[in-house]
């Protein structure tokens, strides 16, 4: 294993959050960390679907840190039924522009 003692995963302020969420769902390192951290991006209820199904088969994760986000109510409320600690503040909305959807990441230009 190339980090042995890895047990923090961040994958922080993405403007592509869901897929990211997807890709570290299925890597190697999910059955040794302890604590997931993808916050600061675009997280939605997509991304939130596939937390929802994923974490309760790795029970060695106990954090899950989404804060920035933009989770509807009931998928926050979802998420944090979940058996473990879960940072899930400064929800946001996305914006409507000409029929567009657009959300931006924490730290973008």
């Amino acid at each position: 294993m190339d980090f042995p003692k890895l047990e923090y995963l961040g994958i922080v302020d993405s403007e592509m959050q869901d897929e990211m969420t997807e890709t570290v769902l299925g890597c190697r390192y999910m059955d040794q960390i302890h604590t997931l951290d993808l916050s600061c991006g675009t997280l939605s209820d997509k991304g939130g679907a596939l937390l929802l199904e994923a974490l309760p088969a790795h029970p060695n994760i106990q954090k899950l840190d989404a804060h920035y986000h933009y989770l509807s109510t009931g998928m926050m409320q979802r998420l944090a039924a979940l058996p473990i600690e879960t940072e899930l503040s400064e929800q946001n909305k996305p914006d409507n522009y000409r029929g567009e959807v657009w959300m931006n990441a924490m730290l973008t230009e």
